[in-house]
């Protein structure tokens, strides 16, 4: 019997949301060109079907309750190859909580801060299901740091892809989403039975979504601190990865976890025309003040004569600069860390990073959020300093 069409568009309706972006525009009176005033993840495909994602399950089959149809469900996921993973970890008793939570669904979100311990949860996880499994990061250094986890954590060197690397095992693998979504790699996507996204925020992206599409697996799980987007379009990810499962409270976390925290405002004798200025050209000027890098300078100077491992972000590349030429000229040596610098370079400052960690001595790195933002791993760090805004908590946690 064939769907009546009011019947179809509400089916569309479960897996489609209105856009922020095209409000907010709206309301301050922007051009709303190419903004969509309703993104949907529905398509209606040649054959006949309506597809919609895999998070909308429940709705879609309330939807038929409610108007008075049973619904049959065909299960055509892919279980994967069976295999066996020995767990090595010990988890705390609040990880123990996380994983507990999640086993008890094939689908859904771990939301947890930094430093929680998502890679030893999904390692749990992994051993659990036993199954062939595919973890998606978005970075290579998170691809390195998925491969060093999983071999410390279960015992096998997982499989990779990305990098100018690709060792696929079918078995355990971890993969970059770039390389991934290269049409010549797609087709392996549909045979594992484990999906593990890291960072899944980044599912609202294209090409995560369109990668997503592809999979068929049983269970798929997302790992992230910030579940919320800046743009509003986390519905993709709850579509995508299903619902958020366990959520850890930041601040109780810190407490349960001993860790303490102070933080210093500092205010500056900047100035400048805001009402003549566009906002970029304000953080020009506002990151290229001589005398406010100078009060950040004496900052980092002062922390760093404590014997504290610092981070410092910043937004703009030409102050981390200034800044590293500040601080070397009081004898003060940094390590400047971003994605445009070469691979040698990276791997220089990595064995700084490894041998500092190993010998407990404290660091001086210098960095922007958006590249060290998400998925480094440096317990040793004890402070922080933003030396530029930041527009968006999501871009640093």
């Amino acid at each position: 019997q064939e769907i009546p069409s009011s019947f179809v568009n509400k089916l569309r309706r479960i897996a489609s949301f209105h856009n922020p972006e095209f409000y907010k525009a709206e309301r301050l009176r922007l051009s709303t060109w190419n903004k969509p005033r309703i993104i949907s993840c529905a398509e209606l495909a040649e054959d006949g079907f309506i597809r919609l994602p895999r998070g909308c399950q429940a709705a879609v089959v309330q939807a038929f309750h409610e108007v008075g149809l049973m619904t049959n469900v065909e299960d055509r996921r892919t279980t994967g190859l069976s295999n066996t993973f020995t767990f090595k970890g010990v988890l705390r008793e609040s990880q123990q909580r996380a994983v507990d939570a999640m086993k008890q669904y094939e689908c859904g979100i771990l939301s947890a801060p930094p430093g929680y311990g998502k890679t030893v949860i999904a390692s749990a996880l992994i051993a659990m299901r036993g199954t062939s499994t595919l973890v998606l990061v978005h970075t290579k250094p998170l691809l390195l740091q998925w491969k060093a986890r999983l071999s410390s954590f279960l015992g096998m060197e997982p499989g990779l892809l990305g990098g100018g690397t690709h060792t696929l095992s079918g078995i355990l693998d971890v993969a970059l989403i770039q390389s991934l979504a290269q049409e010549s790699n797609m087709q392996c996507i549909a045979e594992y039975g484990l999906v593990l996204v890291d960072e899944c925020h980044h599912v609202a992206a294209l090409t995560y979504e369109r990668v997503m599409k592809a999979v068929k697996a049983k269970y798929v799980y997302g790992l992230t601190a910030t579940p919320i987007r800046n743009d509003g379009h986390h519905d993709i990810v709850f579509m995508q990865c299903g619902p958020i499962l366990h959520q850890v409270d930041q601040s109780l976390w810190s407490k349960q976890a001993n860790l303490s925290g102070m933080v210093i405002s500092r205010f500056s004798a900047f100035r400048c025309d805001f009402h003549m200025l566009e906002i970029q050209q304000i953080y020009e000027k506002l990151t290229q003040d001589k005398a406010r890098n100078c009060l950040i300078a004496s900052d980092i100077k002062e922390q760093h004569q404590k014997k504290c491992s610092i981070l410092v972000l910043s937004n703009r590349l030409e102050q981390l600069s200034l800044l590293h030429e500040l601080l070397a000229e009081d004898g003060i040596q940094g390590i400047i860390m971003t994605g445009s610098q070469s691979a040698k370079t990276k791997r220089h400052v990595q064995a700084y990073l490894d041998t500092a960690k190993d010998e407990g001595k404290p660091v001086l790195i210098l960095s922007t959020g958006k590249y060290i933002g998400e998925g480094f791993d440096f317990p040793q760090l004890d402070t922080l300093i933003l030396a530029s805004p930041i527009a968006w908590k999501g871009n640093v946690i």
